[in-house]
């Protein structure tokens, strides 16, 4: 969908999808060629050195838990062993690998749970994007798309340094509305409209 959307937007697009996971890459395989689409899909830890040219957009779903490898897991600043966790957060790492590989002034946009910003460790991971990166928004996806408050998602919207990139002066935090309720969806639209003129 991110795909096609762009390019109906007139966007020339390669798509590039890295997982650890071959039925899932075999899943999203078939999705794309069911869209009349094409990607390139490799298998591999995500947190290695990647044969990746720099992207202008990284679009995850971010799985939640731990990352085995410590030492790999040392090399990232948003390692928060030495904070007191028995392995360093995926999710957490995975942001800031994002952070590498995108061209300057590129997007990254990530689902990741509504209580990110609450863990202990948070910090560790504001710090690990104000490196290379700007924390522009963090907008809560609707309530009713979960069936417990615990699952709940939020999209997290980080920008790499350069290329005329700069750190929005409202980073954007609130809740995206039902998508039943047209009025307050259409507000929303024009706020986050209004929002991103400051920030492209």
């Amino acid at each position: 969908m991110v795909q096609r959307g762009l390019e109906e937007g007139g966007y020339q697009v390669a798509s590039v999808g890295y997982d650890n996971d071959d039925l899932l890459l075999a899943i999203a395989d078939q999705s794309f060629k069911f869209l009349d689409r094409q990607a390139k899909f490799y298998y591999g830890d995500v947190l290695q050195n990647l044969l990746l040219e720099p992207v202008d957009l990284v679009v995850a779903d971010l799985p939640v838990g731990y990352y085995p490898l410590d030492e790999q897991a040392k090399t990232f600043k948003a390692n928060t062993m030495d904070q007191g966790t028995p392995h360093a957060y995926a999710h957490y790492l995975m942001i800031e690998q994002s952070l590498k590989y995108m061209q300057e002034g590129a997007w990254g946009i990530f689902l990741v749970p509504t209580q990110i910003l609450q863990e202990d460790y948070s910090a560790q991971l504001v710090q690990a994007i104000a490196q290379t990166g700007y924390f522009q928004a963090f907008l809560n996806l609707p309530e009713g798309l979960f069936r417990q408050a615990k699952a709940r998602k939020s999209v997290l919207m980080v920008q790499k340094q350069g290329g005329g990139a700069k750190q929005a002066e409202n980073v954007l935090i609130g809740d995206i509305p039902d998508l039943k309720d047209q009025e307050n969806m259409e507000k929303f639209i024009d706020s986050f409209s209004k929002w991103s003129q400051d920030v492209l």
